[in-house]
């Protein structure tokens, strides 16, 4: 197999129009869950804490040469999280970059013989995953 030469936009929509060309070139590497306690807060005589599942996908796009893995990765690195906010009566809490998508793109070398992959690792909250749980009295 040669090396796949792609002239893209980059972006995610850059991304989707290659795995449609290249279906065979893209693959999933791994597609977790990760519960995790995005904060815990002491407010007054209140304790909240976070609770979020967090969606982790890594993608390969695999057999590139150099060029193409560049014009894919180009846009992809973003990050579009915003604050999760939570209230009890008068207390509230705020946990900054919490709901969203966060991309990061690496490429690297997969062989001497030239051939590259981008990897990209989306990780993604929605607010329907985020959960707080206001407790009265004593420390967190």
């Amino acid at each position: 197999m040669g090396w796949i030469s792609y002239t893209s936009s980059g972006g995610t929509a850059g991304l989707a129009a290659f795995a449609t060309a290249y279906p065979q070139a893209v693959v999933v590497v791994s597609d977790t869950d990760n519960g995790i306690v995005a904060a815990v807060y002491e407010v007054g005589m209140n304790v909240c804490k976070v609770y979020a599942t967090q969606h982790v996908k890594v993608t390969e796009y695999r057999g590139l040469t150099y060029a193409t893995a560049v014009s894919l990765k180009n846009g992809v690195g973003v990050c579009s999280k915003v604050a999760f906010r939570t209230t009890s009566g008068s207390s509230w809490a705020v946990v900054p970059m919490l709901v969203g998508v966060e991309r990061t793109a690496t490429i690297s070398r997969s062989n001497e013989a030239g051939g590259y992959k981008l990897t990209v690792t989306e990780t993604t909250v929605e607010n329907s995953d985020v959960r707080a749980s206001w407790e009265s009295g004593g420390s967190a």
